[in-house]
């Protein structure tokens, strides 16, 4: 056996030679050879690399070969979701997308079309917004259908049968009432419908199911106030109401919206979110017509601004009386609105966020009433004091936003005793404190707290001034408190995980808190 040992030794060792020598000589095509396994992974290790790529490289890998064109249409598959976000689509100027390329649009649709779930087109940059806005507030410019290519609808109409969340804004997709009834035709799911900056008759309606939808937004949108009412008469599991209405409603359209919403039985309804654009030459009489009973007994969050007739008194008094499972409230510059009638929302002991901005008559007597379950408090240019903030942050320990800009009664008092009232909290919850800009640079805060943050506003040459000044302690307001609700009402639509507030529209509901918030490049 030891011979047989010593006589392999010399092949053993001339093997590891030759073996060293192949290794060095595969060294030189190493590369080479990578490159060249690529080309054998399988197809579940190809769908898996191509689900990384932007949708026009989804296209395109198909081209390459047999066994990558299978992989990439087995891909389309599992796509449930159409949206123009920038990363998928791969843009090179965001802010000169006007209209998805209907080449593209089209191919993507023939491939994806029956799996897709979720249409998502009104993903937009700030400042396509801004223009999107002017463009349908316009009515005139609306209804003219002229130099207009209906590509886009007409591909979706034909491809997509499964939709279940729809959402269409006119700078991305044109389409009128015959486009939009083919969709609800073919699509009978659709659980969630999101129309921007369209003018339409409403005969559309006709062919949507509308027992199944259960979130409802239309956004400047120019539609028949009879054909939305009978809309919303069939609508008996909608959960989220959002009517942002143009110029072109006039008082008695206004009036017969709301006096439908009122005599609708839709007791699922948990949101209402009703603008209007007020124009002094109206009646002023218009939220009379809206009348709040116990069918909005399961109301959660609700937002009418700008309502400047003394109906609204009326309104927040009903309020007050049937909702009391309201969480969320937004009733800014309703000048008209005294703490005598304000003091029947502030009283709702599941109220988290109350924005009431404008408000040149709100004093403590009302907010001091707030529950303790406060998180967000919105109250610029009112009359709130010192006193008024102490007494609320001794009673609320969960509050997270409290905007005081604006606020003359407001004194470095209250900036102190908030840092000390945080100090001793145990929730390691953060107070985000505004004041104005003048008064900031003039509280010299020493003592701080972890758990605090002083921020003011600052315009556009104010940011200029103090940018490189090094202060980490005070922060220009608006955009963090922009920050912090995207953050908070962060959402994943097809996620069953627990959320901050809860819903899609929780998000849409907060965001209007910051319509008026600067954009990034204007400030």
């Amino acid at each position: 056996m030891r011979n047989r040992r010593k006589m392999n030794e010399p092949k053993a060792a001339k093997q590891k030679v030759i073996d060293g020598c192949k290794e060095k000589a595969c060294s030189d095509k190493e590369v080479k050879t990578m490159e060249a396994c690529f080309g054998y992974l399988n197809c579940d290790c190809l769908m898996h690399i191509f689900s990384f790529l932007p949708i026009r490289d989804r296209v395109n890998v198909e081209l390459v070969c047999k066994q990558w064109y299978s992989a990439g249409r087995e891909l389309w598959k599992s796509f449930k979701q159409l949206d123009v976000c920038r990363s998928k689509w791969q843009f090179k100027n965001l802010k000169k997308f006007k209209r998805v390329e209907m080449t593209m649009f089209k191919t993507v649709l023939e491939r994806c079309g029956r799996y897709l779930t979720e249409i998502d087109f009104t993903h937009l940059s700030t400042i396509d917004e801004e223009i999107y806005f002017e463009y349908t507030i316009d009515d005139d410019k609306m209804h003219e259908d002229d130099d207009k290519s209906f590509e886009g609808i007409m591909a979706l109409a034909s491809n997509c049968t499964n939709i279940e969340k729809l959402s269409l804004s006119s700078t991305v997709v044109n389409c009128n009432d015959q486009h939009l009834l083919d969709i609800f035709k073919t699509n009978k799911k659709i659980r969630f419908l999101n129309l921007i900056g369209y003018g339409i008759h409403g005969t559309c309606f006709n062919g949507l199911s509308a027992h199944v939808i259960e979130t409802l937004l239309m956004q400047y949108c120019c539609v028949q106030s009879k054909r939305l009412c009978k809309l919303l008469e069939r609508c008996v599991n909608l959960n989220i109401l959002s009517l942002n209405c143009t110029r072109s409603f006039n008082t008695k359209n206004f009036g017969d919206i709301l006096r439908c919403v009122s005599l609708v039985n839709i007791k699922s309804l948990k949101e209402f979110r009703f603008v209007s654009y007020y124009d002094n030459n109206r009646e002023t009489h218009l939220y009379t017509s809206f009348h709040v009973n116990t069918n909005f007994k399961n109301l959660i969050a609700i937002q009418i601004m700008e309502a400047m007739e003394d109906s609204m008194n009326d309104l927040l008094i009903a309020l007050g009386k049937h909702c009391t499972n309201l969480r969320r409230a937004n009733f800014s510059d309703c000048v008209g609105v005294t703490d005598d009638i304000l003091i029947n929302i502030t009283t709702l002991p599941k109220l988290e966020v109350l924005c009431i901005d404008r408000m040149e008559h709100v004093t403590d007597r009302s907010l001091i009433c707030l529950s303790e379950h406060l998180k967000i408090l919105k109250c610029s240019d009112s009359q709130i004091s010192d006193t008024g903030v102490i007494t609320l942050l001794n009673k609320s320990q969960n509050i997270e936003i409290l905007n005081l800009s604006m606020c003359k009664n407001i004194s470095k008092r209250s900036v102190d005793y908030a840092i000390c009232v945080t100090k001793h909290r145990t929730n390691n919850i953060i107070l985000n404190f505004c004041v104005d800009h003048y008064y900031g640079e003039k509280c010299n805060v020493k003592d701080k707290s972890p758990l605090f943050r002083l921020h003011y506003e600052l315009t556009a040459k104010e940011e200029q001034l103090h940018t490189g000044r090094g202060c980490s302690y005070i922060y220009p307001f608006f955009k963090c408190e922009k920050n912090l609700l995207q953050k908070s009402c962060t959402f994943n639509i097809d996620s069953n995980t627990e959320k901050t507030f809860g819903s899609y529209a929780y998000y849409h509901f907060f965001m209007c808190f910051c319509q008026r918030i600067p954009n990034d490049e204007n400030n």
